[in-house]
């Protein structure tokens, strides 16, 4: 997908985009519920615990036991397990690429919600510093 001026994504595609991207609209709760809008619905002195989908089992087990359940409610040796995501769209293979310069456009939409992203991990009870910072580096 290309979102410049004269790239191969369609007027439409690039407004919704931008749209949901921005939280604008509407489009899927993913992006319109966005991390901006659930940091602000914490109260300042709740405790936090957080589950990265990239470190699943590690969070769901560290939440776990955080909140006084067993320390590996889900099994060691599923740790490194990786379900597979099933994209059920028609698109053409393409359309769900970027180009550079899209994914410069991208990332600069998503500036504030990375910020906002940065502010909830250090917040996280169950998530140590080395934790948070291999987080951030993986961004």
């Amino acid at each position: 997908m290309d979102w410049r001026r004269g790239g191969g994504a369609s007027d439409v595609c690039k407004r919704r985009a931008v749209t949901a991207l921005r939280g604008e609209r509407h489009f899927g709760c993913h992006m319109y519920f966005n991390y901006q809008f659930h940091l602000e619905g914490i109260p300042k002195e709740a405790e936090v615990l957080v589950i990265r989908n990239e470190h699943l089992v590690r969070d769901w087990n560290s939440a776990e036991h955080t909140v006084g359940g067993p320390k590996e409610i889900i099994p060691p040796e599923l740790a490194n397990t990786t379900i597979k995501v099933v994209n059920k769209s028609d698109k053409d293979a393409r359309d769900k690429e970027l180009s550079r310069e899209s994914t410069r456009l991208v990332c600069r939409e998503l500036c504030n919600e990375i910020v906002n992203y940065k502010k909830i991990l250090k917040r996280a009870l169950n998530l140590n510093y080395g934790e948070v910072e291999r987080s951030v580096e993986e961004l």
